[in-house]
């Protein structure tokens, strides 16, 4: 049976773990006294799951970043969300109104929450444990392992459940280009029924001219530079750029039907031309895989392995999420190379195209 863990970030954090049917299994809040010990702790909690199914942040920055690695070594499904997005789907506008107004919400649902589910009952409730409870029980909402708010819940909440499906937002369409409306329109069963007709070969091309931009910043600097914190808190240069080499590769190997047993660690990989070779192999191996594939197979689930762990998804999201990972975690080297006085090269999709592409005028 699949279980969701939900995560209220901090270095006070709240946990809230639900199964499948939508009910919650426990909760806690949990203090860790600095970034170390929160690295060591979340690698704990992760590891005494099991075969977690989902795992649902609330929150950014440093302490998301600890938790989304150590979720991606272990091939764990990540969602990352805002308080505003689970709080606008389950309260009246008039019970966010404010900090406290907000915290007695989350906290009267998290009790609800807790006596629907028939977990322990907590004596004292720590609001960052309220707090994991409403966005673990979004998330199950959100994933359809309840298609509805249940009656011991409902008075709390915005009394129906919208949902975030095409169907509850049709003012969307408003939005949409014509050339996408059948998307809109044609509601797939799943995932794999969407189709996709991305040009992957340009898309990974764009991803390998804007990660040799910023392994040409990072080579600026020294290696002491590179393996030091560039702000008190933050993880260095060289964890960030090993986390995209070692991601990219993963996948990447995955979905060409290797089970994925090993891989590197951020001591094995010391310097900045380390990581080039790794993200090297990540082009190959994607590039072995657009050379065969059919737009059939593009849209046909797989089945990907790393040791014990799976996960099922067409090829298109992998290589999708490749490139969108990799972007986001490009930006945070960006800052972090301010710090040490060097400015990255601008590794926008639209540069990569202006040099590609003649311009006119």
């Amino acid at each position: 049976m699949g279980t969701l863990l939900a995560v209220d970030l901090g270095l006070r954090t709240g946990l809230a773990l639900f199964r499948a049917e939508g009910r919650l299994i426990w909760y806690r809040s949990q203090h860790f006294a600095n970034r170390a010990a929160l690295r060591r702790g979340v690698q704990g909690i992760l590891n005494a799951q099991g075969d977690l199914d989902s795992l649902v942040l609330e929150g950014g920055g440093a302490i998301a970043d600890v938790w989304i690695h150590a979720a991606e070594l272990r091939g764990i499904p990540i969602r990352q969300i805002s308080a505003e997005d689970w709080r606008a789907d389950l309260f009246h506008p008039k019970d966010t109104q404010g900090r406290d107004r907000s915290k007695r919400s989350a906290d009267a649902l998290a009790r609800r929450v807790i006596e629907w589910s028939r977990a322990p009952r907590a004596t004292s409730l720590r609001h960052d444990a309220a707090e994991a409870i409403g966005i673990g029980f979004w998330a199950v909402l959100e994933r359809g392992w309840l298609q509805q708010v249940p009656s011991e819940i409902v008075a709390l909440t915005q009394k129906t459940w919208k949902g975030i499906s095409w169907q509850a937002r049709p003012d969307v369409r408003a939005h949409v280009p014509a050339a996408l409306n059948s998307v809109v329109t044609e509601q797939p069963r799943c995932y794999g029924e969407l189709p996709m007709k991305d040009d992957f070969a340009s898309l990974f091309a764009y991803n390998r001219w804007a990660n040799d931009r910023v392994l040409e910043a990072c080579r600026k600097l020294t290696p002491e530079q590179y393996a030091a914190e560039p702000y008190p808190g933050w993880s260095s240069v060289r964890s960030t750029i090993v986390h995209i080499a070692i991601v990219a590769e993963g996948w990447l190997r995955g979905i060409g039907g290797v089970n994925v047993q090993t891989v590197l660690t951020e001591e094995e990989m010391p310097t900045v031309d380390d990581a080039a070779r790794l993200l090297e192999q990540a082009d190959a191996h994607v590039a072995a895989f657009l050379a065969t594939v059919t737009p059939q197979q593009m849209e046909q689930p797989v089945t990907l392995r790393r040791g014990t762990r799976s996960a099922t998804l067409p090829p298109w999201v992998v290589l999708r999420h490749v490139v969108n990972h990799s972007t986001y975690h490009r930006g945070q080297v960006a800052s972090k190379l301010k710090r040490f006085g060097i400015e990255q090269p601008a590794t926008d999709l639209i540069f990569w195209a202006f040099e590609h592409i003649p311009q006119t005028g």
